[in-house]
Formats: C-alpha cells, sequence, structure tokens
C-alpha cells in the first residue's frame, strides 16, 4: 500500500507539473509574423489563441493556388471602400509610390492600387476629411499579421485578411485606423466595417498576395472581385478590369528604376516635378466620374 500511495503522489506531482510548466508558456509573450521593413509587435496570448493561431498557420502553409492551370476565381463580393468617395484609383504595375513587388519575380513596379479621396487636388496629399473614409472587409475571413505603428494622427495598421472561401488569396491592408474591437484573430464579415483610413497623408491601399505552389505572387484585387462588384466600378466610368492594371509584358518593356537605398524603394525621380507630374497623370492612374 505505501508503495502504491508513492506511485500515486509521484503521478499527481508530474502532471501537477505538467499542468504548471503550460500555463507558464501559454503566459509567454509571441512575436507576430510580420512583413519585412516594418517594426514587429508583441502581443499576449492564452495558450487557446496559440493552438487557434497554430492551427491558422497551418492552414495557410497548405493553403496554395495554381495560377499557371487554374483560372482565377472571383471571389469577392463586397467592396472594401466607400467608393462614392473616390476620385482615382492607381494601376497595378504603376509607377506611383514605391516598389512592391517583393517575391514576385518582377521588379521596381508598385503591385498594388491606391485609391485616391475624392476631396483635395489630385497628387496633393494632407486633407483631414480623408480620415472619415471607411474601410470594410471584402469578404467573410479572419485578421492576420496585424501590425501597429504610431503616426502624427494617431495608432494605424496594417494586416491581411485570409479569406474563407480561398484562403491562398491573402487581401493585405496598410495604413489604416482599425476598429479598436478588432484584433489578431478577428473574424470579420463580407461587408462589415473595419476601420477608416489611419492617416491624413495616407490613400486607401489595398494589395492581393497569393500564395503559390513555389511561394508566393502579388494580383491585383480587380482580378477576384465579382462581375456584381466590378459593376460599382463601371458605374463610374471603368469599362474594364485591365483599364487599372498594367501587364507584365508592358512594364517590363518600360521598365522604371528605384532607389533601393531609401526604406521603401522609392522610384528614382520621385519628388521632382517632372515624376511627380507623371505619376499622378493618367499613365498611372484612372480618373473616376
Amino acid at each position: 500500500m505505501k508503495l502504491g500511495n508513492s506511485l500515486l503522489l509521484l503521478l499527481i506531482v508530474s502532471v501537477s507539473g505538467c499542468i504548471s510548466q503550460t500555463e507558464t508558456e501559454a503566459d509567454k509573450e509571441v512575436e507576430v509574423p510580420h512583413i519585412p521593413g516594418e517594426p514587429a509587435i508583441i502581443v499576449p496570448h492564452t495558450q487557446g489563441e496559440r493552438d487557434i493561431r497554430e492551427i491558422m498557420e497551418e492552414g495557410k502553409q497548405s493553403a496554395e493556388f495554381d495560377i499557371e492551370n487554374e483560372e482565377i476565381p472571383k471571389f469577392v463580393d463586397e467592396n472594401f471602400i466607400e467608393l462614392d468617395k473616390i476620385k482615382s484609383i492607381s494601376k497595378f504595375r504603376g509607377g506611383y509610390g514605391h516598389d512592391f513587388s517583393a517575391g514576385t519575380g518582377e521588379s521596381c513596379r508598385s503591385m498594388k492600387h491606391y485609391f485616391w479621396p475624392a476631396w483635395g487636388e489630385h497628387g496633393k496629399t494632407h486633407n483631414p476629411s480623408w480620415m472619415s473614409i471607411e474601410y470594410y472587409s471584402p469578404v467573410d475571413g479572419v485578421i492576420e499579421e496585424l501590425q501597429y505603428r504610431e503616426n502624427a494622427y494617431g495608432t494605424e495598421a496594417q494586416f491581411h485578411i485570409v479569406p474563407d472561401e480561398e484562403p491562398a488569396f491573402l487581401l493585405r491592408f496598410f495604413h489604416l485606423k482599425l476598429l479598436d474591437s478588432l484584433g489578431e484573430g478577428s473574424r470579420v464579415s463580407a461587408g462589415q466595417k473595419i476601420g477608416t483610413i489611419g492617416d491624413e497623408n495616407s490613400h486607401a491601399e489595398i494589395a492581393v498576395e497569393l500564395m503559390i505552389p513555389d511561394g508566393s505572387t502579388i494580383i491585383s484585387f480587380f482580378q477576384i472581385m465579382s462581375d456584381s462588384v466590378f459593376e460599382e466600378y463601371a458605374e463610374r466610368g471603368m469599362t474594364s478590369r485591365e483599364d487599372v492594371i498594367i501587364s507584365k509584358e508592358e512594364r517590363d518593356a518600360d521598365p522604371l528604376e528605384c532607389d533601393y537605398s531609401t526604406e521603401a524603394g522609392y522610384f528614382v525621380g520621385r519628388g521632382t516635378e517632372k515624376y511627380d507630374r507623371w505619376s499622378t497623370s493618367s499613365a498611372n492612374w484612372l480618373m473616376l466620374n
């Protein structure tokens, strides 16, 4: 009996130690994965949240799309911005802003879209009314890789939403004032308000990172929106999705120069009157009606 009691006591102590160790690990803070060039954010979590994140990460790693052999699905049924408050849209692979092409096999081109607010002169920033323009989730999904940083007007966020329907397509957002009720791992619904523009000196922005078998690439938001969403743009004068997409062949034939000694890889000539006039012209933007 004494030996049995000793074994029972040893078992209880061992289990207790395991539980204590698990709780200690759960109380640790973890570094949220982040986009290169941006500050990492440390967030506390519980053990349950850790498990959820591991599951989401495994799902993201296994979510791949064979862009060479499959047709890109038009699965986005909600717009991401108050379109009636937007006057122009930058062209995919355009020359406005800075290089945004890392990991694609392409270089020195902006593979995202800027949405210029309706108020103020085109090409000129700093308008406080811009920060009232609302963002919406285009899909049902989960917020991941959330990072915060401070600017002159408060706290801005960047993150991506992993769509439930097509988890290989990551919808990336930048310079957004995220609602306080949302955070890392929050579920969002298509059409749900998620925040507003987070800086007077920023536009609305969106990019789509696509996970493919040999890594990732970037495609245009207009390639994944449904016909019903595109119709909202057609009503503002857009005749085709290609109106805001410069092809790889066209960009390669007319390459840009980037200064990679700058933090963001800005286009060479940026800040000069000649380049700024060109970068905000119809060569790089589509004006809406």
